[in-house]
């Protein structure tokens, strides 16, 4: 768990205590908050410590539910769950709403993202990605729509 401005999250953890933080943020549904488990016993297995923050156990970080909670507020949990796991720029994943927010946050927080990996993300504007300046591996699932930018 992680106390932040907002309450407590959970937050899952695999892997050996002194690997390389990965932290992965999950999409806007509950319903996919295990979409990063069988990943994160992989990146264990190599050696690293991947964190899973449950956005959804705190009623009032839920994506899509939480009423007056803002980009900052998730900008602010994410900086305090970094800091309270790890020393070193992490690498920050994401897919779908956590892709954008996991962009955003290495737009906005460059020191503190060691790499970034996109799995469909979420964003309305492509500008974000042109501001990034650290390794980035950008996928889509089979599961998620494009968007095209104009």
């Amino acid at each position: 768990a992680c106390e932040t401005h907002l309450g407590e999250i959970s937050i899952q953890s695999f892997g050996p205590e002194n690997g390389p933080v990965v932290i992965a943020i999950h999409g806007m549904s509950s319903a996919v908050l295990h979409e990063w488990d069988a990943c994160a016993q992989a990146c264990a297995e190599a050696g690293f410590r991947v964190l899973l923050p449950n956005f959804h156990s705190n009623p009032r970080t839920a994506p899509g539910l939480a009423l007056g909670v803002g980009e900052d507020d998730v900008m602010k949990i994410l900086v305090t769950a970094i800091s309270a796991h790890s020393k070193e720029p992490v690498i920050l994943m994401g897919k779908s709403w956590g892709g954008a927010v996991a962009a955003k946050f290495a737009q906005r927080h460059p020191d503190m993202v060691r790499q970034l990996v996109l799995i469909c993300p979420a964003l309305s504007d492509a500008a974000v990605a042109k501001d990034l300046r650290m390794p980035l591996l950008l996928m889509w699932a089979k599961d998620d729509w494009i968007t095209w930018f104009s």
